[in-house]
Order: structure tokens, then sequence, then C-alpha cells
């Protein structure tokens, strides 16, 4: 590992808490924050507490492992057994440490009390403060074994902040090779070399090719005979390398040229079909589109209409049902109104019998007409010889006659 490693938040594999004083028969455990306002990501499990190190499992979270932050806030808890208080935890202890701060120790047991003690790329790590120091070479604290020199391996280590970040890992002889010696370095670079060169000059066959390659194509780079031209070179080395090197190539048959001058073309006027039909089949399928729409809808409209239809054609089979049922409550009060009409037309006969009993008109044969023997002049007969007393009773008769006509036929008088 390199001394200038950053310490990032998915190195964190274990969290230890050293001297955590808390109330006798609580239990603690942490929780770990990305900020001091946000919610906990994890909560570990709770151990009993008063001990000197608080251990916990390694901490198996999905948000630590892919996470690049370089600080965490770290919270203790201490957690009451009593049944009356099951919600009564507080806050023993509030780190919030930035990762890269940190140093390595040896011994998580050099601690002062309420210190945290991160596992980070399998070693210790924790604040710089948190460490007990001997001070004058005095011894501090009894480390394992009872060794003063592991006290000061730790004191030599704090005072390098360097020192301490580096990472001791062991590996077996058998996978250790030795490295190469001066002449195996020399032709390692010699090769590299010749590889370097190979693919120079390989570009530029392929640069020359790349330009070659259209010629036959366009006519108008027939005509630059340097393009056909080699490179021309030293002549050092004879005329007969001279000759090779400097002779040209053959120019390409007209027809040649023509027929692939044709074949362009015929390329080119395919290529506009081929655009043209792929316009043509854009537009048939936008078509095809639209018209499958438009069926959808209308297969949607026939299937409401149908059930519209179908909706009114239940509705009309319930109203002539009702009709047929009304039609025969009807007839069967039609043959009532008729026994009913014929009793009362009888009804009426016989009341009017008894009324004409009562009030008894006869026509006499001097043309004049009585009602119960009273005389009963008309308008034109009228005269001041008949009895005033009498005209009125007659009148009373007769006119007590019409209301009860009218009564008993219902129809109202003028």
């Amino acid at each position: 590992m390199l001394a200038t490693q950053q310490l990032r938040l998915r190195s964190l594999t274990q969290i230890t808490a050293g001297r955590v004083r808390c109330q006798a028969g609580c239990q603690i455990y942490f929780t770990l924050h990305l900020s001091t306002m946000s919610a906990p990501f994890y909560t570990s499990e709770k151990v009993d507490g008063g001990k000197e190190v608080a251990r916990w499992q390694e901490i198996r979270s999905s948000t630590i492992l892919k996470s690049s932050a370089r600080s965490v806030c770290v919270r203790i808890w201490q957690h009451s057994l009593d049944a009356e208080h099951p919600e009564s935890d507080c806050v023993l202890v509030f780190w919030g440490v930035y990762l890269s701060g940190l140093v390595k120790i040896s011994n998580t047991n050099a601690v002062r009390e309420n210190s945290l003690i991160f596992r980070l790329h399998g070693s210790w790590y924790t604040a710089a403060e948190s460490v007990i120091e001997c001070p004058n070479g005095e011894k501090g604290l009894a480390l394992e074994n009872g060794e003063v020199e592991k006290e000061d391996r730790i004191l030599r280590d704090l005072s390098d902040p360097f020192r301490v970040r580096f990472l001791c890992r062991e590996v077996p002889a058998c996978h250790v090779n030795a490295s190469y010696n001066i002449f195996n370095l020399l032709l390692l670079q010699q090769k590299q070399r010749q590889l370097k060169n190979r693919r120079e000059s390989s570009k530029e066959v392929v640069d020359r090719i790349s330009v070659k390659s259209p010629v036959c194509l366009n006519p108008t780079l027939i005509a630059n005979s340097a393009l056909f031209q080699a490179p021309r070179r030293n002549t050092g080395m004879g005329r007969q390398l001279t000759r090779l090197l400097n002779q040209q190539p053959e120019r390409p048959d007209p027809e040649v040229i023509l027929q692939a001058q044709k074949l362009r073309q015929k390329i080119e006027v395919a290529k506009f079909r081929v655009r043209l039909l792929s316009a043509e089949r854009d537009r048939a399928r936008t078509h095809v589109r639209q018209l499958e729409g438009r069926l959808g809808k209308m297969c949607d409209t026939n299937i409401e209409t149908e059930s519209w239809l179908m909706s009114m054609y239940r509705k009309l089979s319930r109203e002539r049902d009702n009709f047929l049922q009304l039609k025969v409550a009807c007839a069967a009060h039609h043959d009532t109104y008729d026994t009913v009409r014929t009793q009362l037309t009888k009804r009426r006969q016989h009341l009017l019998r008894e009324l004409s009993d009562i009030y008894e008109v006869r026509q006499h044969d001097g043309g004049f007409f009585t009602i119960n023997g009273i005389s009963l002049p008309d308008s034109e007969s009228f005269t001041d010889t008949i009895p005033a007393l009498s005209v009125s009773v007659a009148l009373g008769y007769a006119a007590h006659a019409v209301h009860m006509c009218s009564v008993i036929l219902n129809i109202p008088l003028r």
C-alpha cells in the first residue's frame, strides 16, 4: 500500500469501543450516519456494557460497500433492560470521524475512555487523541504480554504520521519472484522499440492503401500521377535498386476506368433508390399505424355501440313485458268498467224514475203543464190571472228537479 493511501467508508469492516462507561445492567449498540442530522443507515446488535473493550460483529451493509464517503458519524447508545421504560435509549458517545485523519494502532487496549477503534484494510485505526501515551518513558498502561518494547514501537508510530499509514502484509516466499536484471531489461526495451518501428511502418502502408483505394472510382484523381508514384529514397545502393524503387506502377486501362465509373453511377442510383424506398416504407408504416389507430378506435366505438344496443334491447324487452302486463290488467279493468258503467246507468235510471215520481209533470189538454198538481206556465202563456205564489212554488219544484237531474247525471248546470 502507498503511504498516501486514502481511507474510505467502503473499507470499514468493524468497530470496537474501548472503556465505554454506562449504567450497570444495560446494553450498548452503535448507529452509523452520513451526517449529524441524517437517519442511521446501519444499526449494530446490542452487547453487554461495562467491559474494557466492547466488540461488535463485522459490518454488513450494502450502503457501505458502495460508498466513497470520507467521513462518518457514529453514535453509541445505551439500551435499558427495564420493562417499564423500553424506549429510554440515550446517547453515550458521539464521534464525527474523518477517516483519513485516523492513525494506526497495534493494540486495541491502549486507548482512553469512550474511544472508538475502526478496522480498515485489516488494521485498527483510531484518533490520535484517544491513544494513551507514556511521557518521559514511563509506563502508562500494560500492553499485551507486558512488553515495554511494544509501547516504544507504538509511540514511534504515533510520532510519524506517514509511517503509521503503511499496512504490513506477509506473503509466502514461494509467491515472490526475482526481478529482471539489467540485460533482460535492455532486451525488453529493444523488443519494444522494434514493435514501435514496425507499427509506424505498417501505418504508412495503411495510409497509402486508404489513399489509392478510391482512385479507380474517381477519374479526377487518375490524372494526378503523384499518387501512383512511390516515394523517392536514397539511390546510393546501386543502379538496380534505384530503378526498382523509382519505377511507376502501370496506369489503369480506360475501359476499366469507364466500367468503374458506370459501376459507381449504378451504386449511387441504387443508394438513391434505397433511400427513396426507405422513405416510402417509413411513410407506409406511418400510414399503417394511423389506420391501425383508426381501426382500434372504430372497434372500441363498435363495442360501445353494441353494448348500448344490447342494454337498450334489454330495456325494450322489459318495457314490452310491462306493457303486456298492463294490457292484461287493462283488459281486466275494462270488463270491470263495463260492469260498473252498466250498474251506474241502471242506478241513474232508477233515481230518475224515483225523481219523476216525486215531481210528477203532466201535460193537460189545454196545452199547459203542471208539476205535482200545480200549474207551471211558460213565458208566453204567463198572465196576471195565475197567482204568483203558485208560480213560485212550481218554479221551485222545477228548479229542484233540474238540480237533482244534474247531480244524478253528473252534468254541470250553466
